[in-house]
Parts: C-alpha cells; sequence; structure tokens
C-alpha cells in the first residue's frame, strides 16, 4: 500500500506499472483514499461541543440576515405567524407554525415547532429537544437586536450539543457517499476523455490511483474549506492520468 500510495503521488509515469494490479487490490485502496478523505470532516464535525464552526458562523449570518420570525416563544410554546426556512451550511432550519404547510425535502432538517426542536433526516424523525432543554423557553423573534440573536444561536448551538451522536453520525454517513461518488466519477470522467487505444477496465485502474493526488488536495480543501484547492486538485489529477499513459502506445 505505501508503494502505490508513494507511486500514485510522487511517480506518475509509474503508475501504469500498476495496470494489472487485481480488482480486490483496486478497491481497497480506492476506500482507504477515501477515508483519508473522511478525517477533515470527521475533525471539523466532532471537535467542538455543539456545532463545528463553520455551521456557527454560516447560522449566525443567517440569523442575522434571514431570520424574521412573526412571533415568540412562551413557556416553551411557539406561535408563530408566518413560516420560515432557511439554509446554513449543510442544514435547512424551519421555524413553523404548521409543519404540513411546508415542503419538508431535505437531507438534514431541524425544524421548530409548536413545542419541540427536531432534527430530521430525509423526511425520517431522529431526535428533539424541548425549548426549555436548549434554553428557549421564553424568545420573543420579533426582537432583533444583537443580544438576542445571540441567545437564539446559542440555543441552537446548545441542540446541536445535546443531540450530537446522532446529528453527527449521520452528517458523516453522507459526507462519505458523497466523497466515493464524487470520487467515482471523476475517475470516471477522466478515463472517459483518455483517447489512448486501451481498454477501459485500465484507464480505470490507473485513474484510481491517479486520483490520489486529487484526494491530498481535496483533503486541504475540506479541512480549510477552501474549494479552490479542490479544483487544482483536479486538474493536477488529468496531468497525472496523462503521465501515467504518456510512454503507451496501445493495450489489448
Amino acid at each position: 500500500m505505501y508503494k502505490k500510495l508513494k507511486i500514485s503521488l510522487f511517480s506518475p509515469a509509474q503508475i501504469i506499472e500498476l495496470i494489472n494490479d487485481k480488482w480486490r487490490s483496486i478497491w481497497i485502496y480506492f476506500f482507504s483514499i477515501v477515508l483519508f478523505l473522511m478525517i477533515p470532516t470527521v475533525i471539523v464535525n466532532t471537535m467542538e461541543k455543539g456545532m463545528s464552526v463553520f455551521q456557527y458562523r454560516a447560522l449566525s449570518e443567517v440569523i442575522k440576515n434571514e431570520v424574521r420570525v412573526d412571533g415568540k416563544i412562551t413557556n416553551g410554546i411557539l406561535e408563530t405567524n408566518n413560516n420560515v426556512h432557511v439554509k446554513f451550511d449543510q442544514f435547512d432550519l424551519y421555524i413553523v407554525k404548521d409543519k404540513i404547510d411546508m415542503q419538508l425535502t431535505s437531507t438534514h432538517m431541524i425544524i421548530l415547532e409548536k413545542d419541540k426542536v427536531h432534527y430530521l433526516f430525509r423526511e425520517m424523525p431522529v431526535t428533539s429537544s424541548s425549548y426549555k432543554e436548549i434554553g428557549l423557553e421564553n424568545y420573543d423573534f420579533l426582537d432583533i437586536s444583537s443580544k438576542n440573536q445571540n441567545i437564539f444561536l446559542n440555543s441552537m448551538d446548545t441542540f446541536f450539543s445535546i443531540n450530537k451522536a446522532s446529528i453527527v453520525s449521520l452528517v458523516i454517513l453522507v459526507d462519505w457517499l458523497g466523497i466515493v461518488i464524487d470520487l467515482l466519477l471523476v475517475v470516471l470522467v477522466i478515463s472517459f476523455f483518455n483517447f489512448k487505444p486501451v481498454p477501459f477496465k485500465y484507464k480505470f485502474k490507473v485513474n484510481i490511483y491517479a486520483s490520489t493526488i486529487y484526494v491530498l488536495f481535496n483533503f486541504f480543501a475540506v479541512l480549510f474549506q477552501i474549494q479552490f484547492i479542490a479544483y487544482i486538485g483536479i486538474v493536477l489529477m488529468f496531468v497525472y492520468s496523462n503521465k501515467a499513459f504518456s510512454r503507451v502506445i496501445s493495450i489489448r
């Protein structure tokens, strides 16, 4: 594994030497680099007690600029004259007077209803907390002062903290599936646009190894939340793929 990793990162012209690897070895390598790419996601989502730094920052901006509710919470009961739907990070936040009136079709949903805050995954209820549990037993949404908005923000952070295991496990699962699909698509596309007279299965194998450089750059893109780094990785993967096949005339 170490030898393959070293070749894939530092000697792209030698990747072609791995063309006859068994499929079992190919898939073990593939899922190994997927697990490596999961490290930033796990770190970001588990290092804080409640929301991640990025989730907290995103929700703070949304509360400040978009959350406008004509209502309040009194003795743990929400009374509102309008429905609100906003997005932050991977989540959709709903504040509703009647859930039936809303189209709930998102992957991760935080829903403030009459007497509880719910977390839903693909419309499936996962966990919930009362307003009292999250320190929001009495709250006036009409007060949009920074101090009052911070109370709401911190209550949402408390909700995440109380239900951390349920929320984070599903966030990580969705991210894992997304990484698998994303990486397979990148490998398939680059293999498809390789016009060397080589059977597709060999192009696919080589590009699994060539994708290592993309995974490395994507690692830092996720860790630092800078998407541009991932695009550099795609370009380098294309270069690595071409170098791997540069000495190949034909393979039957």
